[in-house]
């Protein structure tokens, strides 16, 4: 995405992300772009994505098999 933004001279400064569940692509966008907007229904996501954008991580538990699991280390 930033790659071909620098190759075909577009303009940077703002962009859309619709449909951005917990934000990679808004992440990746925002080295890019000045401003970047990401839209999701989902509450879950929506909450996901400002921890990660504040905290730069976002702990979560993982099934290793059946009822066992882990909250992962952050």
């Amino acid at each position: 995405m930033n790659e071909w933004a620098r190759r075909l001279q577009l303009p940077t400064r703002s962009a859309l992300d619709i449909g951005c569940a917990v934000g990679g692509a808004s992440f990746e966008l925002a080295k890019t772009y000045d401003r970047v907007v990401g839209v999701d229904r989902s509450e879950a996501f929506v909450s996901a994505a400002k921890s990660m954008g504040l905290e730069g991580r976002r702990r979560f538990w993982m099934r290793d098999q059946g009822t066992l699991g882990d909250l992962t280390k952050p």
